[in-house]
């Protein structure tokens, strides 16, 4: 009888130690969470930055931009926010680039005889 209490007792203690050892986990988990949803969070502003930079809608892009880059800082000491800070480095390269090309080209084509020159009256 007395074996069978201990055996008994011994079952009760290790379901007691998994469900314990469950609920850590679990509550490490959800702690993990809020910060995997801010980097998704972040992870889909990229994605739409590539997107307005390759459709030349800069202004979203740069609208974009600021609160990107704010979202990053808040979790600057993981490794893949300092991997998508360099990402960004890229990303305004290629904007400013895009944004040179597409100035030069507007400049090449200027002609002065276009564009009316208003002129103050005088009394």
């Amino acid at each position: 009888n007395g074996r069978r209490h201990l055996t008994s007792s011994r079952n009760e203690v290790s379901r007691d130690l998994i469900v314990n050892t469950n609920s850590r986990r679990k509550q490490a988990l959800l702690d993990i969470l809020p910060v995997l949803t801010e980097l998704r969070r972040a992870q889909d502003m990229q994605v739409a930055l590539e997107i307005h930079l390759t459709e030349g809608n800069f202004y979203k892009a740069f609208q974009v931009l600021p609160e990107y880059l704010q979202l990053l800082d808040g979790f600057s000491g993981l490794l893949v926010i300092q991997e998508m800070s360099r990402g960004v480095e890229i990303w305004l390269g290629k904007a400013l680039q895009k944004l040179d090309s597409l100035l030069l080209g507007v400049c090449r084509d200027f002609k002065e005889i276009s564009f009316l020159t208003v002129r103050p009256l005088i009394d």
